[in-house]
């Protein structure tokens, strides 16, 4: 498809976590734009080494589906890599967010998912039930809910220059880019790439068996949005604490512990659409 489109191209392969980021931020200003072939930590990494550049040394970001989760891809449109090439190839170039993410004196861009709790807890586990395929995902949120203890949160979110401030006992987190997190889990329907907004679902302390329905109420396109027990912001910015020092991750990768603060920062970064 590039060659029809009469576009050059050079292929840089990665052979160890992590080195895409770098290879971008080394060699972003030599081409027109990068392509990451694979799924959301991939394209993370991709992401978080063109931000290390300045601004002005930024290229557009395309991605083509061939990982295990493509949630970005997903909320592009791209469902295949034939229809992710073509739209590369087009050219047409739009602004997106991403999650700025401080924590232990690191910053992190995210442009999937933050995840605490047993959203986290369950990738954690998923990591490790590689031989189950897409099962893994169900598997792993269904040990992460059995053994995932309830943290009392506190959770600061400016809106528009408006503070809303919530402290109650959760079990998930999971702060939203995407519409999707994981193996296709829709916690944010109602998320946008490019509202400047960044949408949290946080689950609050119930029974195991109301967590596994909640669970599959967000399986089911996201109906677990009019949840009585289930709380869902829209934000620019947030500082998120708990009790005691607790992990989490950005784009599926441990990131430190909290607390953190998320900042959306609108329009940062470019992509092929």
């Amino acid at each position: 498809i590039f060659s029809e489109y009469k576009i050059k191209i050079d292929l840089l392969r990665t052979t160890e976590e992590g080195e895409g980021g770098v290879l971008i931020e080394k060699y972003a200003g030599d081409c027109d734009g990068f392509v990451a072939v694979g799924g959301d930590g991939t394209l993370s990494e991709a992401l978080n080494g063109m931000m290390k550049r300045r601004p002005e040394d930024r290229r557009p970001l395309g991605c083509i589906p061939g990982g295990t989760c493509n949630n970005f891809c997903f909320d592009l449109g791209l469902r295949t890599a034939t229809d992710a090439a073509t739209r590369i190839a087009m050219g047409s170039i739009a602004l997106m967010d991403a999650g700025k993410v401080e924590h232990n004196d690191t910053v992190t861009y995210g442009l999937n998912t933050v995840a605490w709790g047993v959203g986290l807890k369950a990738v954690q586990f998923a990591d490790k039930l590689g031989f189950l395929g897409p099962a893994k995902f169900d598997v792993g949120g269904l040990l992460a809910i059995l053994t995932f203890k309830p943290t009392t949160v506190t959770c600061k979110m400016v809106k528009h220059g408006q503070e809303v401030t919530t402290k109650n006992q959760y079990v998930i987190a999971m702060s939203q880019m995407c519409q999707r997190a994981g193996n296709g889990f829709r916690f944010g329907p109602s998320a946008k790439l490019d509202d400047g907004l960044l949408d949290t679902c946080m689950l609050k302390q119930i029974s195991v068996m109301r967590t596994l329905e909640l669970f599959d109420e967000v399986k089911r396109e996201g109906s677990h949005l009019y949840a009585y027990d289930a709380d869902y912001y829209q934000y620019n910015g947030m500082h998120f604490s708990t009790d005691a020092p607790t992990p989490m991750s950005v784009d599926g990768e441990d990131s430190g512990t909290t607390p953190m603060t998320v900042t959306c920062v609108r329009g940062c970064f470019k992509v092929y659409v």
